[in-house]
């Protein structure tokens, strides 16, 4: 190859290096915007969710106000319906020394232990809800 024809093509060798390496900077270019929309993108949603998670919490945190008088509630429940077996008890005890039947107050005894189990588990089920709510 002559020298003419050999710069020549050194020539048009580096101008099409050059124009490949364009191409490249380019679709490389392309690629990072398409990366950096999806960033934005990303950071909308997650902004939103943000905004939706401390809206929850808010709720949440109102609803546990509500929540607490209605446990304080229920432990006096609880509270009246213990006093209220021991009474159960002590007119039990007065009624079978007089010689009288006392079936009749085993049965609201057992009446009064069920709805004092039942406000048990009413009361767990709250406190399991509130201490949920609060580690949030």
């Amino acid at each position: 190859m002559n020298p003419t024809t050999k710069k020549i093509s050194n020539k048009l060798f580096v101008k099409d290096k050059i124009e490949l390496s364009t191409e490249k900077v380019e679709l490389s270019l392309k690629d990072a915007e398409k990366i950096i929309n999806s960033v934005k993108s990303a950071t909308v949603f997650r902004n939103r969710m943000e905004n939706k998670i401390d809206l929850a919490k808010k709720q949440l945190i109102k609803a546990i106000g509500e929540i607490k008088p209605a446990m304080k509630d229920n432990e006096r429940d609880r509270s009246s319906l213990v006093k209220a077996g021991g009474e159960i008890e002590k007119l039990k005890k007065d009624m079978a020394e007089n010689g009288f039947p006392t079936q009749p107050l085993d049965a609201r005894r057992d009446e009064i232990a069920d709805a004092y189990n039942k406000l048990s588990k009413i009361y767990n089920d709250l406190n399991r809800i509130v201490i949920t709510v609060t580690n949030i």
